[in-house]
């Protein structure tokens, strides 16, 4: 009778061990790393703002780990003339106990000044980013923006830039409700114009490219504003008609937008006045552009 109340209870005990080594818990990867609960291999996949960053974690214990893989955390290259890469985050990776898993991270350049990694290099979790940039890739992420439109929202983080160099001429509606999002969280101003940055994809020379070409005017209004016949008007610092603009109106749900742009080379150093109107001449908005002191940096 004995030995078989101490069977049961062996028994008890082994299918309580079992389970509680088979539990799933539930962690951010920056908690589990900096617990040494996981040990983790990076490496780069070649460009940014898409699959960018490949990661291979060991969970070092015994349970199953659900690692959920934050916003803005930061890789940095074992060659540091290349640029650290920023996570978009919000993804899981579920890595079974004692065992390893591997998952390829959308990511971001850091250095915009930095050259692109090269495929395969090394890379080094450093730290997590400044929890602005964190709602803000969150923000873009669920409003299903542009990868592009993300990677400059990180660079006015980790460069400084200015929020005008937050812009996809190809996406102008989103471009205004991002800068918008961004201006609210920094408290400044929604800028009066936007500069698209030169985007060097190739492995050898700073991300952007410096010598700006073109600024763009987003003139843009909510779906319930109730503008028709808009027109698009630009004038020259003296006053005078410079130009009408076609009307290239791009819409969607959350509003439309016409996009005026000038560029640095052809149009004359000036303040320009850029005007939406109806056909009845009412100025419905108005934006000034000083093509004389323009620049992608503060």
């Amino acid at each position: 009778m004995r030995r078989t109340i101490a069977i049961i209870a062996a028994t008890a005990l082994c299918l309580l061990h079992s389970a509680a080594e088979g539990k799933t818990r539930k962690i951010t990867l920056r908690k589990a790393i900096t617990a040494k609960l996981v040990s983790i291999n990076a490496s780069a996949l070649g460009g940014i703002a898409r699959k960018a960053l490949r990661l291979e974690v060991t969970n070092n214990t015994t349970d199953t780990l659900s690692l959920n893989i934050e916003p803005a955390l930061m890789f940095q290259g074992d060659d540091t003339t290349r640029q650290p890469l920023v996570t978009e985050g919000d993804e899981t990776l579920l890595v079974n106990a004692k065992a390893k898993s591997c998952i390829d991270l959308m990511a971001f350049c850091g250095n915009s000044s930095a050259a692109g990694p090269l495929k395969g290099s090394n890379y080094t979790f450093r730290r997590q980013l400044d929890t602005g940039l964190i709602s803000t890739l969150r923000f873009a992420r669920s409003s299903g923006m542009s990868p592009w439109l993300s990677q400059s929202a990180v660079w006015t983080y980790t460069n400084n830039k200015p929020l005008r160099t937050v812009f996809s001429p190809d996406h102008p509606v989103e471009s205004a409700s991002l800068v918008k999002y961004m201006a609210h969280k920094k408290r400044i101003p929604v800028p009066e114009y936007y500069i698209h940055q030169h985007i060097n994809t190739a492995t050898q020379g700073a991300v952007v490219r410096k010598g700006l070409e073109n600024v763009f005017i987003n003139l843009t209004w909510g779906a319930n504003e109730g503008y028709r016949n808009v027109y698009v008007s630009v004038y020259k610092p003296d006053g005078k008609l410079y130009k009408r603009v076609e009307n290239n109106i791009v819409s969607n749900k959350d509003g439309s937008a016409v996009v005026v742009k000038l560029s640095l080379q052809r149009d004359p150093p000036g303040k320009y006045l850029v005007r939406l109107h109806d056909d009845g001449h009412h100025i419905l908005q108005e934006k000034v552009v000083d093509l004389g002191n323009v620049s992608e940096d503060e």
